[in-house]
């Protein structure tokens, strides 16, 4: 179980999905550009897996903040980073 923790939690598995995301953006940008904002929408941003991803994303960003400590002063600028990201992903409609 502590091996799959580490995979699931690793700060890789978390690059490899912001660069998930990112390459779902893009794909939803230029499906958005050669249908429409609702098939956009359905097939990408309204989808159960990219709100899954975003979920996933969530808590290691949260997982990212207490590994590393980013509460204490020296670090603000870290923790406004990652919580920059969870608002994000949290305010998505």
């Amino acid at each position: 179980m502590t091996r799959l923790k580490k995979i699931l939690f690793s700060t890789r598995t978390m690059t490899v999905l912001l660069l998930l995301f990112g390459i779902s953006m893009a794909v939803a940008t230029f499906v958005e550009n050669d249908y429409d904002t609702p098939t956009a929408k359905t097939l990408i941003y309204n989808s159960t897996w990219f709100e899954i991803l975003m979920l996933w994303l969530i808590v290691l960003f949260a997982v990212n903040i207490k590994t590393y400590r980013l509460t204490r002063r020296e670090k603000w600028p870290l923790l406004a980073f990652h919580l920059a990201f969870i608002f994000m992903f949290v305010t998505h409609k």
